[in-house]
């Protein structure tokens, strides 16, 4: 008969069996998702938006979405949405999404694609989990890439190799995948950037989670619905992401439309009781239409405080003036301001000589000449919003100075008076 110490020992043994073995099933599964990230080769190339072990991933293979990022690490969007890339890896974490990353550095961006080239060659040299290092430094850093900064954040990331890195951005080793992958994108649809495709769904910009939360809850319970039936975890995206390119209508054929000719027309904007800022003895008047709660309007607010503190003279009609002082220019170049690098400036004019100014009687003639000559040591110029102003009545503007020179009105005035005191 066993006795009662015997049988506690023989349950410890048995308890400690299970929980080894419990232990060895979940690590191994672990190990395996792991391994999918970060060492194994593995290829989800059949999707229509292809992806594989040669590119940065975040999260399990076997996630049931994946989240394509083509993204410029120069671009301010870019780096806006990173918050919500964030937020979106929080609230879902990696066993329900897999985020992919894909370099679509635009061309008009002077360091997007040797930053895109210095982070494949982290990724390359140290793995992903380094990659996202240097990823997260870059975009909290946009104002400092160069090539003396990508060595130093690489160092911090985790390559160990310093000199092979410098020798492959030298070379330009990791440009072809770059280029490989701007590729793809632009068979995707992905012309700007961020641009991301869920599960073979479209969505582009700096979007709230809102948006992200909308497409992915619902490509995650068709993800799952596919689990279920059979599709094996690991193939769930290729399968999603081909049913949803065939369920997307084709994009519609662009007309071939004849170029529009150059708008030179001056346009001649009231100002009325609009709010204005700056004087109103200000040479130029720029007149702004503007929105409230468009993202451009908010960026340009910048470029508007660096004005010249000094310009020719303008009327106060508010003539709009487009490339080189030639009117608003064609309409396709206006609006090429709906873009990440696209910003309205204010371009330099030639600063008349300063001439002295004479004392002036207190006559009305007089008087009048002074109002019409500003100060040109106080020079400014004014903004004035007049957006909502669109109904207004016009009014006309002030009087132009005459052509006369302020010496031959005062002789003018002088000779007056001598012949009415005769």
């Amino acid at each position: 008969m066993m006795n009662k110490g015997t049988a506690i020992v023989g349950f410890i043994i048995c308890f400690l069996a299970g929980m080894a073995l419990m232990y060895g099933f979940d690590h191994s599964r672990k190990g395996f998702d792991l391994v999918a990230e970060s060492g194994a080769t593995w290829s989800d190339r059949d999707s229509p938006v292809p992806v594989d072990s040669k590119d940065p991933v975040w999260g399990s293979r076997s996630a049931p979405v994946t989240m394509v990022v083509y993204s410029d690490f120069q671009c301010p969007f870019c780096s806006r949405v990173e918050g919500t890339i964030d937020q979106v890896k929080t609230t879902y974490g990696k066993d329900k999404v897999r985020i992919v990353w894909k370099n679509s550095p635009l061309p008009f961006h002077q360091n997007a694609k040797p930053a895109s080239e210095a982070a494949q060659g982290v990724y390359a040299l140290a793995g992903n989990d380094a990659f996202w290092k240097f990823h997260d430094t870059a975009f909290k850093n946009q104002q400092a890439l160069s090539t003396d900064s990508y060595v130093k954040w690489a160092k911090e990331a985790g390559v160990k190799d310093e000199a092979k890195y410098k020798q492959g951005l030298e070379a330009h080793t990791w440009a072809d995948k770059v280029d490989k992958d701007l590729a793809e994108g632009k068979q995707v649809g992905a012309n700007g950037t961020p641009h991301f495709m869920i599960n073979g769904v479209a969505l582009s910009g700096a979007q709230p989670f809102d948006k992200f939360k909308e497409v992915i809850d619902a490509q995650l319970a068709k993800a799952q619905a596919a689990i279920a039936s059979g599709t094996k975890p690991d193939k769930v995206y290729v399968e999603m992401s081909k049913q949803n390119k065939a369920a997307t209508p084709p994009p519609a054929e662009a007309k071939n439309e004849k170029p529009e000719e150059e708008d030179k027309t001056v346009w001649k904007v009231p100002i009325g009781d609009a709010p204005v800022q700056g004087p109103d003895t200000a040479l130029v008047t720029i007149v702004e239409f503007s929105d409230f709660q468009c993202p451009f309007c908010k960026r340009v607010e910048d470029t508007l405080k660096k004005r010249p503190r000094q310009a020719l003279r303008s009327s106060a009609e508010a003539r709009r003036r487009g490339p080189r002082g030639r009117g608003q220019g064609s309409r396709s170049q206006r609006r090429q301001g709906e873009g990440c690098d696209q910003l309205p400036q204010i371009q330099g004019v030639h600063r008349r000589r300063r001439r002295p100014r004479r004392q002036r009687p207190g006559q009305r003639h007089a008087a009048l000449l002074h109002q019409r000559t500003p100060p040109r040591r106080r020079a400014a110029v004014r903004e004035v919003p007049v957006g909502h102003r669109r109904g207004d009545e016009k009014r006309p503007g002030p009087r132009r100075q005459g052509s006369r020179s302020e010496g031959r009105l005062q002789r003018d005035h002088e000779k007056r008076q001598r012949a009415a005191a005769s």
